[in-house]
């Protein structure tokens, strides 16, 4: 399901940016993520998406489009051709 999926996601970022620190601080593969994003200084990747769904969420929120966005699937169609 969702959920299955999404850890599976943040999974695969991960590891994608521990080995990216890797090479970046010159650590081992075996060296742990936490200390390498200690050492580059980088939060871990749950932080930094949690930011990203935050930011995305408070620039729809104060979109003027937002009415629109919240509305019905059935009457959105409508209010598009009131545009």
């Amino acid at each position: 399901g969702y959920v299955g999926r999404t850890k599976a996601v943040i999974k695969t970022l991960g590891d994608i940016q521990k080995r990216a620190l890797c090479l970046i601080t010159g650590g081992f593969r075996t060296t742990a993520a936490s200390a390498l994003e200690i050492d580059a200084q980088v939060p871990p990747i749950k932080h930094t998406l949690q930011r990203a769904i935050e930011s995305a969420f408070y620039r729809i929120r104060s979109s003027p489009l937002y009415p629109l966005i919240i509305q019905p699937r059935d009457r959105i169609h409508c209010a598009i051709i009131v545009l």
